[in-house]
């Protein structure tokens, strides 16, 4: 019997830009906020990402370099690059630092695996926040093909 693994991965992800509304009023009236406006290269260095001890059970955040302003909340739009690892091995699966383009995620819209995108909540301009991610809130048994085997 082939034995079955849970993929549980580690994010980091750092909000290192200007807000991209021009006013508190804008950011009050848009139902699409923000929180961070793309950067072209990361300004913050690719971080190592720091594995648990033991695999995690529930939704992890730890904010690494704390941010200010607006917490980013569900229609929110944060920007900001990330870098990926498996919290079994260390091994990283993907980040947006390589490319030196930030990734782009609606709170709420589904977009990306539902621990990272309740990881994102209260967010903030500048920050730096590790996910530690449950296999439940991201691929569980059936990993996507491609970067995460």
């Amino acid at each position: 019997m082939r034995r079955q693994s849970r993929i549980a991965p580690l994010l980091a992800f750092a909000l290192a830009a200007a807000s991209g509304c021009s006013d508190q009023a804008t950011q009050a009236a848009t139902t699409t906020t923000r929180v961070a406006g793309a950067l072209p290269t990361p300004s913050l260095p690719k971080p190592a990402v720091s594995i648990p001890g033991a695999l995690p059970t529930q939704l992890v955040v730890s904010d690494l370099i704390a941010g200010s302003g607006h917490a980013a909340d569900a229609g929110d739009t944060v920007i900001g690059h990330y870098v990926g690892v498996l919290s079994a091995d260390g091994r990283e699966f993907d980040n947006s630092y390589d490319s030196g383009t930030p990734l782009e995620v609606t709170i709420g819209a589904g977009q990306v695996i539902p621990g990272f995108e309740q990881g994102l909540i209260g967010a903030q301009q500048g920050m730096r926040r590790q996910l530690d991610i449950p296999a439940a809130l991201a691929y569980g048994d059936r990993p996507p093909s491609g970067g995460i085997i």
